[in-house]
């Protein structure tokens, strides 16, 4: 097959209510790294004058403090800042937030002005994992020094791909009180790229969805009900087995560029591509664990959140909540209407307002 299916660049596409608080936003430059951070407060601080606090460190790709999510993949096809909405009901329910970005990242400017996304591109480019992680012990040391905050109460959320930095950073580090995993990660950068390139499509588009009789072959009539899926018919071909749809996606070089340029780049090296699951090591942590991921999570599979709890209750660890949040996906938002498919219509954003209550509970939870 010459030519590409049309699901190849969604694909590579998939590499957020409440207004925006409008407590105390305030922007530093911290640690070692001058990482963009936003401080905000919260509401109704008690009688001590301090809260806990919880500092948020984004997913995968250039994020800086906002982790902002672009129109084409928000429900309303507008600009969302997921950790500004993550923040809302925390800072609401009695708890300051620090929203830390990548080193290199700077405040978000808009998915408009691009060049103006890095305060040192050359910083980010050349990221490590090790990186990554001290960063979060830059924003832990810079949070000690805040005085409103609760030194013996501070939290770190991760979302995504942060939640494993995080997770890294707690095994080494037990002044942490809590992790708070949203869109959990248990597999390797290795587990998860086959999957979200190789076999994601197929097994929450194809096979629910195109293959109508369960056959494990795809007919035209079938095919042509879905005109996403864009299977490049030879002349005389009447149908297609799903086996030789995942074989031509592995042959499909793009998506192979993607996967080996992940595997060489220096993020991921020193054995981190292909280090094994994450679940044991999470499992094993003293700190209290909160795990949310959306039931139609199609980039940290909902599945992987179950593991964690599976392993957590193969090592005893009570202090371990998973909930799998019904409905809503990766940035915690429901498929765009009015087809609302999961991996079709995907979103990441805005968040919708069912979650944010949770976080707003789990917050007034924490601050007992």
């Amino acid at each position: 097959m010459a030519s590409k299916f049309k699901i190849f660049s969604l694909v590579l596409t998939l590499g957020i209510a409440l207004s925006l608080t409008t407590y105390a936003d305030e922007q530093f430059k911290i640690g070692k790294f001058q990482s963009r951070a936003i401080f905000r407060s919260a509401k109704n601080i008690n009688e001590t004058g301090t809260a806990p606090l919880i500092i948020l460190i984004p997913g995968s790709g250039a994020n800086g403090p906002e982790e902002m999510m672009p129109p084409a993949l928000t429900a309303d096809t507008k600009e969302h800042s997921l950790f500004a909405e993550f923040s809302t009901p925390l800072n609401e329910g009695g708890i300051h937030t620090l929203a830390v970005g990548k080193p290199g990242v700077d405040f978000f400017p808009g998915w408009n002005n691009r060049e103006k996304w890095f305060y040192d591109q050359t910083l980010y480019v050349n990221l490590q994992w090790q990186d990554l992680i001290d960063n979060v012990g830059e924003a832990v040391k810079f949070a000690m020094n805040i005085p409103q905050v609760d030194k013996n109460r501070i939290y770190l959320l991760g979302h995504s791909e942060g939640t494993q930095v995080v997770v890294d950073y707690a095994a080494k580090n037990v002044g942490i009180v809590g992790l708070i995993l949203l869109g959990y990660s248990g597999e390797d950068m290795a587990s998860v790229l086959d999957w979200q390139l190789f076999k994601r499509a197929i097994e929450f588009f194809i096979v629910p969805d195109v293959d109508t009789n369960k056959d494990g072959i795809i007919t035209r009539e079938e095919a042509d009900k879905w005109p996403e899926l864009g299977i490049p018919w030879q002349e005389d071909q009447k149908q297609i087995s799903i086996e030789e749809i995942e074989m031509a996606m592995r042959s499909d070089p793009g998506l192979n560029m993607f996967y080996d340029n992940a595997k060489k780049s220096s993020l991921y090296g020193n054995g981190i591509f292909n280090r094994g699951a994450l679940y044991d090591l999470t499992a094993s942590l003293k700190q209290s664990l909160y795990v949310f991921t959306g039931e139609l999570d199609l980039q940290t599979p909902a599945r992987e959140a179950q593991n964690l709890q599976d392993a957590c209750n193969t090592l005893g660890k009570t202090n371990c909540q998973v909930t799998i949040v019904p409905g809503l996906g990766h940035g915690f938002s429901e498929p765009r209407s009015p087809r609302k498919h999961p991996l079709l219509d995907i979103t990441l954003g805005p968040v919708d307002v069912r979650f944010q209550g949770i976080l707003l509970n789990m917050a007034k939870s924490l601050t007992i």
